[in-house]
């Protein structure tokens, strides 16, 4: 059913929110509708909660919300995606960096994530590009004190 949902988007067709809870979505239908992001550039809002959506599904949808570049609220809440597809969102969210963004993940089977954090994926995402960032900045410090250690050597043995 879903995948002919999606097929059915016609291009553009002015969809706003699209809400497919409850349904029995598998991976196939979240890869449908993944497939089909791209071409409803109106689409701000994805709830596909209280499904059957695995991390292969996830994948697809995380690389579809990257392409579409638009949505502001993606939530897959209660699917039986793990850490594995929980990451592969955080890794889009991270090369997004939109601040506008939401991608909930709540009651997804996670050992690595706590509620707070599946409540909005996107913070996760915001900690993680910052570390990265001031991991840079570390690592240019140890550079410049390492090169300024060594002419400190050089001019004394002078």
């Amino acid at each position: 059913a879903a995948t002919y949902l999606a097929e059915a988007f016609g291009e553009g067709c002015g969809l706003v929110a699209l809400h497919f809870t409850w349904s029995d979505l598998t991976d196939a239908g979240a890869s449908a509708f993944a497939q089909h992001l791209c071409r409803q550039p109106k689409l701000r809002e994805l709830w596909l909660i209280n499904n059957k959506i695995q991390d292969a599904g996830a994948v697809d949808l995380s690389r579809a919300m990257e392409e579409h570049g638009r949505l502001r609220l993606l939530a897959l809440d209660k699917n039986k995606i793990t850490d594995a597809g929980a990451m592969k969102f955080v890794s889009c969210l991270v090369r997004m960096d939109k601040k506008d963004m939401t991608c909930s993940l709540v009651g997804n089977p996670s050992k690595r994530f706590d509620e707070d954090s599946l409540r909005n994926l996107n913070v996760v995402a915001t900690t993680a590009r910052t570390i990265a960032k001031r991991c840079v900045k570390l690592e240019m410090m140890l550079k410049f004190f390492k090169d300024f250690t060594s002419v400190g050597e050089i001019a004394q043995s002078s």
